[in-house]
């Protein structure tokens, strides 16, 4: 049993990519950061990675309010206000979508501005200085 389920997380961890967080990034090594910094890997967006440290400071208030309840209790109120952010999270996220979607095509205007500007400065096409870079 333990062979396949060892076998099984092998499985997984191969289709698994992992990635430091953003903000987390710059406490490590410039090797560090350049290998597994999230916004240098394929497939990870421009997620900052602190979904973690919002959930915390969300729960952060009930450590007053349930350090005096039973362990029953204290699990049922810790589920009813994680059960309230992931709604919150949840009904924001079409919004979240829509301004990250807007911010994304302002981005690559203004960067296809700068790359213009700036190549047309040296007398050369972005593509020419990407090959000759390369």
């Amino acid at each position: 049993m333990f062979l396949s389920q060892n076998t099984h997380q092998e499985a997984i961890l191969d289709k698994v990519a992992l990635a430091i967080p953003a903000f987390h990034c710059y406490g490590h090594k410039v090797s560090c950061q350049v290998n597994y910094s999230g916004r240098r890997l394929q497939g990870f967006g421009m997620s900052d990675g602190e979904v973690m440290e919002r959930l915390w400071s969300y729960l952060r208030p009930t450590g007053k309010i349930t350090k005096e309840m039973t362990p029953a209790h204290r699990v049922d109120t810790l589920t009813d206000f994680l059960i309230h952010y992931a709604r919150k999270s949840i009904s924001a996220l079409g919004n979240k979508v829509e301004v990250s979607t807007i911010e994304e095509c302002s981005n690559k205007e203004k960067n296809a501005v700068t790359k213009t500007s700036c190549t047309g400065k040296l007398g050369m096409l972005y593509g020419d200085i990407v090959v000759q870079l390369a």
